[in-house]
């Protein structure tokens, strides 16, 4: 059982809000530094058994100058979260699997020109590995809708993508990768303004240093 009280200074560098959202383009009124005000938490993690583990978060916070995904764009704006937040992990010889679930009660403090985040998101996968060569996998991403805060534009929609992956090994350290997303052909919206509105495959070869 943890309890925390935190609080601070973000610098709001270009990478970092360039990774936050492609579309972000700077501007000399962008704030230097995002401010966390405060943000009250308590937890607990654990095990049950051999290999499930868990973790739960739940606070509230307050953010001044916080980045926002807007319309093709990155908007600021201060407000206050209220969360829940639930992580869980199997791990055995063979099987390995991740779940997260994220809830949000979001309070904008005044109009922002941006979009408020998802209420509710969430992530699972399911893996299965044979002969440390082959692992196979499924996935499911998950949100709810979003609205923009000044009610100008449309809501973006909620979707569930979901999909397979694969990858075997056929040497040490080195792999064939692939995966295959939106398989209930979902129109999806990750971004404002970036529509993902069928099926999409990934292939790759990857090598892993140990």
């Amino acid at each position: 059982l943890t309890a925390s009280l935190d609080g601070g200074a973000r610098l709001l560098s270009y990478y970092g809000l360039k990774s936050f959202n492609h579309f972000y383009r700077y501007a000399v009124s962008d704030p230097v530094y995002e401010r966390e005000r405060y943000n009250l938490a308590v937890g607990l993690q654990g095990a049950i058994g051999t290999y499930l583990q868990y973790g739960l978060k739940g606070g509230y916070a307050a953010y001044s100058n916080s980045p926002l995904d807007a319309w093709c764009g990155v908007g600021y704006g201060d407000y206050a979260l209220a969360y829940a937040n639930l992580d869980m992990k199997w791990r055995s010889e063979h099987f390995r699997s991740d779940f997260s679930a994220r809830y949000g009660y979001f309070d904008a403090y005044g109009s922002i020109a941006a979009f408020a985040p998802a209420a509710f998101t969430s992530e699972f996968d399911f893996h299965y590995a044979y002969l440390q060569r082959l692992d196979a996998g499924l996935f499911v991403k998950a949100s709810t809708l979003r609205y923009d805060i000044t009610g100008a534009l449309p809501d973006i929609p909620g979707y569930a993508d979901l999909g397979l992956s694969v990858e075997y090994s056929f040497s040490r350290g080195w792999s064939l990768w692939g995966e295959v997303g939106n398989l209930l052909c979902m129109k999806i919206q990750r971004r404002p303004g970036l529509i993902e509105s069928g099926p999409y495959a990934t292939l790759g070869i990857c090598f892993k240093v140990k």
